[in-house]
């Protein structure tokens, strides 16, 4: 039987959702009277994770629909004003997901309402465009409606700060606390608020900005001055039915590639009717680039997700088209950023490198070996543009690349996200360098291993569905902490790397001293004496939990055998959390 709270709380919606899908959808739902299924969608509220708010759009305070865009954009409106003597400006963007235009509209009505001068996108909208208006129009902060890569059914809400980067702390958890105390209210009509002089329709002009700044970055102009002419690669590129279509292939033309693009993935389309889930991620979502590319002879393959944020390569090798993960492809960027910043003497001596602490170690071994200043940093972009900012305000060191092993990088500073739209031209000069020096990606990726020792990253995800599974995993987050499982019977544990207490400890529980610490987060690693890393953490942005597998050995076959082993230890101990769900 529901109770009486639950009641209200259903009632409540529904007398405040005026979407008609949404608001008929309630109805099913309270007249269906499930008690399980409404406290699920109804009891909660939804939460800040890393990568702003997302969750399955239907009905209810758990999840996305109207209601909860405009109950959200009511609470961080309401904190932003607080913060200004002015009326506060925002620049509000979407992506090419069912309803992630109309979400949009709600969110752009809502601050109008509230006396903010908007700035919205016309047209979908990569995430790196949205943090280059942000900055260069001076506003307060944006919003990006989008559920980057997840399955049609989601959908979600980054929140950008001032500097153009996601917000961290304290903004985030002051915004919750203004979200828990919103009330509906009235809102100005897009035509009201456009009569106001409140609303301003954004148009191209600020996308052939950001087109022209890229073209113009120091690492652009050093690679097209080493490069013969004409190119003679030939790109594959899906937008699989994302915001990047337009953006990325305008770059590459006008760098002299000739694109071609899947017909069936060209199309805006919020079902992404092509895939399972538009995720660059996955190889799968590849193949019917790699097909075409296979058809028109081309070289390298690239696609992006539909807030084209992430971006996922395959590359010919061999006559076979082998997909990079996104250690690897961080990796070769990263090489090829010094070597070629190196020979046009454009390298700053105070150049730095940012990563995340569950991306390949390779990478920071790369960075030391060029005399690069190298910082890790906790999952998620926002940290990595945390850094950034930190070091330009402090005149420290100068940026020069970041990136995340979920196919995230940044090749300048003129957006404070993952940009995949400048990323997407950088691998294809970087593959037009490589073939006019004789060699594919592949073959550079393999001379750094003979280099640096050969490095295989693996990530595990395991889905945990509904309130059980998310008790299940913080069970399983905890006995991972207390009883320190045995990962391989090959190489001995070295010391555990506890980030919910942010201390570091031998394998015999005496603690050992570090120089410098991280902020508190759900993360656990363990790091063996063979120079492997195990990482543990829950997803910020999913009901999953991950494992990060990073090894170092002689070759790929002795890789290969220590990854197995140490898989299957990990499913033996998940096994019984899971079997509870």
């Amino acid at each position: 039987m529901m109770s009486t709270d639950l009641e209200k709380r259903v009632q409540f919606y529904v007398e405040h959702e005026h979407d008609p899908h949404f608001l008929a959808l309630a109805k099913k739902l309270q007249q269906e009277n499930k008690p399980a299924q409404l406290e699920e969608l109804f009891a909660g509220s939804i939460q800040f994770g890393t990568g702003g708010l997302r969750g399955i759009m239907q009905p209810g305070f758990t999840t996305i629909n109207p209601l909860t865009i405009h109950l959200v954009s009511l609470g961080i409106g309401q904190y932003v004003t607080s913060l200004n003597h002015n009326p506060p400006r925002v620049v509000v963007s979407y992506d090419t997901r069912l309803y992630s235009r109309e979400f949009a509209i709600t969110a752009a009505q809502t601050f109008a309402t509230l006396g903010m001068h908007v700035e919205i996108f016309a047209q979908p909208t990569p995430v790196p465009l949205l943090s280059y208006a942000i900055r260069t129009l001076k506003a307060d902060f944006g919003v990006m409606i989008t559920a980057s890569h997840n399955p049609k059914e989601y959908n979600g809400y980054k929140v950008y700060w001032n500097g153009g980067e996601q917000v961290v702390s304290p903004h985030d958890k002051a915004m919750e606390m203004a979200i828990q105390k919103a009330q509906p209210r009235a809102l100005l009509s897009e035509t009201e608020a456009q009569e106001t002089g409140l609303w301003h329709w954004l148009d191209t002009e600020i996308l052939h900005q950001y087109q022209t700044a890229i073209a113009e970055q120091p690492i652009i102009l050093a690679v097209n001055a080493l490069l013969k002419t004409p190119i003679t690669n030939r790109i594959c590129y899906s937008p699989l039915h994302g915001s990047g279509r337009e953006p990325v292939r305008y770059l590459l033309e006008q760098a002299g590639f000739n694109v071609v693009m899947p017909q069936a993935q060209m199309q805006y389309d919020g079902n992404f009717p092509s895939v399972k889930t538009p995720n660059p991620e996955d190889a799968e979502n590849l193949q019917m680039a790699i097909t075409l590319a296979k058809e028109q002879d081309a070289s390298l393959v690239l696609a992006t997700d539909p807030d084209a944020d992430r971006l996922g390569v395959a590359v010919r090798h061999q006559g076979q088209f082998i997909t990079l993960t996104g250690n690897q492809i961080g990796v070769l960027a990263l090489h090829f950023i010094i070597d070629i910043e190196k020979k046009a003497n454009t390298l700053p001596k105070n150049a730095l490198f940012i990563n995340t602490v569950v991306t390949s170690p390779l990478q920071n071994k790369i960075a030391k070996a060029h005399h690069v200043t190298e910082k890790r940093v906790l999952t998620g972009f926002k940290h990595i543009a945390e850094v950034i900012a930190q070091s330009e305000a402090k005149q420290s060191h100068t940026y020069l690349f970041g990136c995340e092993e979920s196919y995230g990088y940044l090749i300048h500073p003129l957006a404070r996200d993952k940009d995949a739209v400048s990323m997407a031209l950088l691998v294809a000069l970087m593959q037009e360098y490589y073939t006019q020096q004789g060699q594919t990606l592949i073959d550079t990726l393999e001379q750094l291993y003979l280099t640096y020792g050969y490095h295989r990253d693996q990530q595990l995800s395991y889905t945990f569905k509904g309130l059980s599974g998310v008790k299940a995993m913080q069970q399983m987050m905890d006995a991972i902490a207390e009883h320190s499982p045995v990962w391989s019977q090959e190489s001995p544990l070295k010391a555990i790397y506890n980030y919910r207490t942010q201390k570091v400890y031998h394998p015999d529980g005496t603690e050992i001293p570090r120089k410098e610490t991280l902020p508190k987060t759900n993360l656990l690693q363990f790091e063996l004496e063979d120079e492997t890393l195990i990482s543990a953490r829950p997803s910020g942005t999913e009901p999953k939990i991950k494992f990060y597998i990073s090894i170092v050995a002689r070759d790929s076959s002795t890789a290969t055998t220590k990854a197995s082993a140490i898989v299957s230890s990990i499913e033996a101990f998940i096994q019984p959390y899971l079997a509870t769900t």
